[in-house]
């Protein structure tokens, strides 16, 4: 069920993978796979990230504290 509902935000193309990165093929055939794949450890992960990005913000935590400390020593260019 977590996975379907992140389906639409996949189909919008709103995942980026890296074009060159030796993990890629094995993710993306879990994830076409699912769930009738033999694993689905990457597929539920995945689904509980795009999960807490939709409800905490798409900005990472350590980016969002970095910018605050960068707001707090008072420089500017943290957007």
């Amino acid at each position: 069920m977590r996975m379907l509902a992140q389906t639409p935000t996949i189909e919008q193309g709103l995942v980026h993978l890296p074009e060159t990165a030796p993990w890629r093929a094995d993710y993306i055939r879990e994830l076409t796979s699912f769930p009738k794949a033999k694993y689905d450890d990457q597929a539920d992960s995945t689904a509980q990230a795009l999960e807490w990005f939709a409800t905490n913000g798409k900005t990472p935590g350590i980016i969002r504290y970095y910018q605050q400390e960068a707001k707090r020593h008072g420089q500017s260019g943290a957007n």
